[in-house]
C-alpha cells in the first residue's frame, strides 16, 4: 500500500476532507472518514490528499466541508497503487457519451479488414498484405504483383522471358506466360544489338 497522492481543486481556504467510494457505490474506501484536503501553498484552490489504501481504477470522489456536507462531486483520474498523483476531474453524465470499443472490437475490426485494403507504403498492413501474397498466390507471383516495370524483379522477366516486336519489347510473367510489362526498345541495326530500354 502506497502512499498515493489524490488532488482536487475546491474554493480556497476551506478545510476539506476527501471521500473516495466506487463509482456508484455507498462506502468510503479511504479509511472509516476520508483523507483531510492540503491547500497546496502556492496554489489556492488546489488541495492534495495522501490515500493510504490500495486503491486502483476510477472512483468517485467527494469533498466534504467541516460540517461533512458534500461541496464537490468528482471522479479520479484511473488510480494505481503507488507515490504518483491522480487528478480529480469533473463527473461526465456517461449516459450521453456512446460506450468506447472494446480492445477485443478495435483488434476484431483491424483484423477482419480485407487484406486488398492494406497499400499505405512502410506499414504493417501493407507488410502484412505482402506476405499473404507470398503465401496464398506463390513466391513468383506475389513477386509479379509487386514488382515494378524497372524493378530487378521487372528486370529480370524482361530478360528471361520476352519477345521484340519492331520497337517493342514484351515481357512476359514466368507463372502464367502472360505480359508482364512492355518496353519501348531503340535497337542497332547492323550491330543487331538493343541500344536503350525504356
Amino acid at each position: 500500500m502506497a502512499n498515493t497522492i489524490v488532488q482536487a481543486d475546491a474554493p480556497d481556504g476551506m478545510t476539506l476532507t476527501l471521500k473516495l467510494y466506487a463509482v456508484n457505490g455507498d462506502t468510503i474506501l479511504n479509511g472509516a472518514s476520508g483523507d483531510a484536503l492540503t491547500e497546496r501553498t502556492n496554489n489556492s484552490g488546489t488541495y492534495t490528499a495522501t490515500v493510504t489504501e490500495a486503491l486502483t481504477g476510477v472512483h468517485e470522489a467527494r469533498i466534504t466541508n467541516a460540517s461533512d456536507v458534500t461541496i464537490c462531486k468528482y471522479v479520479t483520474e484511473v488510480l494505481v497503487d503507488d507515490t504518483g498523483t491522480y487528478i480529480c476531474v469533473d463527473r461526465i453524465d456517461a449516459s450521453g457519451i456512446a460506450a468506447a470499443p472494446s480492445a477485443a472490437v478495435i483488434a476484431d475490426a483491424v483484423l477482419d479488414e480485407a487484406m486488398s485494403g492494406h497499400t499505405t507504403a512502410g506499414s504493417l498492413g501493407l507488410f502484412l498484405n505482402d506476405q499473404y501474397d507470398l503465401a496464398i498466390t506463390g513466391i513468383t507471383a506475389g513477386v509479379e504483383t509487386r514488382a515494378g516495370k524497372h524493378s530487378v524483379a521487372g528486370t529480370v522477366m524482361m530478360s528471361t522471358n520476352a519477345a521484340l516486336s519492331g520497337g517493342t519489347l514484351t515481357a512476359k510473367k514466368p507463372s502464367d506466360d502472360t505480359t508482364f510489362s512492355t518496353y519501348t526498345v531503340t535497337t542497332d541495326a547492323a550491330a543487331n544489338n538493343i541500344t536503350g530500354v525504356s
